[in-house]
């Protein structure tokens, strides 16, 4: 699955391609994503390293069956993130 992602943010757009994955089963993809990304954007991250993380946590999530339970940890996210070099 490659995710192609694009976000305005005052009057620039970031875009930032990721990693293709192997997709199992997209069921929670779309709410790993928005709650990485929300809780980046929370912690006070800019835009950019918001997305990188989201992205990453909705790619690991594609990568396992079931909703809630493919939602990964903060830890899994952040060596998804070391091992594929995002």
């Amino acid at each position: 699955m490659l995710l192609h992602l694009i976000c305005k943010s005052i009057n620039k757009y970031i875009q930032r391609w990721q990693v293709k994955v192997r997709a199992v089963d997209t069921a929670g993809a779309g709410d790993a994503f928005t709650g990485y990304f929300l809780a980046c954007i929370a912690e006070g991250k800019d835009i950019s390293p918001a997305l990188r993380i989201a992205s990453a946590a909705a790619a690991i999530s594609v990568m396992s069956r079931g909703a809630a339970v493919s939602i990964p940890t903060k830890e899994e996210v952040e060596d998804f993130i070391t091992r594929m070099s995002l």
